[in-house]
């Protein structure tokens, strides 16, 4: 389950745009009900799926009769299809690309107590090290070139001791974004 910081990899770019959002947040009115959108729950129930795969030998048959769901997003033949298969082989070709011999995915970083959050892919060689993260939307493309979340949980991670086994010898650190569309 992800944790959700006061400042995380997902607030980083706005946090740098102005460090004062959380205060001005926090003196808007408490929204009532649910927050979220059909678009949100489709990308949580995605993750999720992705996140059965790499945690299982489950087939992709075998997560589609699993069910997966959250809210009112359910995994169907389509989704599967189109946005979980080529997110994996996105994976798949990025991990071969760099030849990583470790690979954690949901992994939970904290620098302090308001000051952390979890990264879909921390990957990592002797010589490599990379964060990915999975993208669902079919809206605006992200790009991993300069990307502020990729950055901040790379910092996180390091800061946190993730890669302490490599950082002596590691000399390039690798983002990658996987959005299927």
């Amino acid at each position: 389950m992800t944790v959700h910081y006061k400042y995380g990899g997902s607030t980083a770019a706005r946090t740098l745009r102005c460090n004062g959002w959380v205060a001005l947040a926090s003196t808007l009115p408490k929204s009532k009900g649910d927050n979220g959108s059909i678009y949100a729950d489709q990308g949580t129930m995605l993750h999720e799926c992705c996140e059965i795969l790499e945690d299982t030998q489950m087939s992709y048959e075998e997560l589609l009769a699993k069910g997966v769901r959250f809210n009112d997003s359910v995994l169907d033949e389509d989704s599967l299809e189109k946005k979980v298969v080529p997110a994996m082989e996105a994976l798949d070709d990025w991990c071969e690309e760099y030849n990583f011999d470790t690979v954690l995915t949901e992994k939970t970083i904290e620098f302090e107590d308001n000051i952390g959050g979890t990264a879909d892919i921390f990957a990592s060689n002797s010589e490599v090290i990379g964060c990915g993260d999975y993208k669902f939307g079919d809206g605006v493309m992200v790009n991993a070139e300069d990307n502020k979340q990729m950055y901040f949980c790379t910092w996180i991670a390091l800061e946190d001791g993730l890669f302490d086994d490599v950082i002596d010898t590691a000399s390039k650190v690798v983002f990658a974004i996987i959005q299927p569309s």
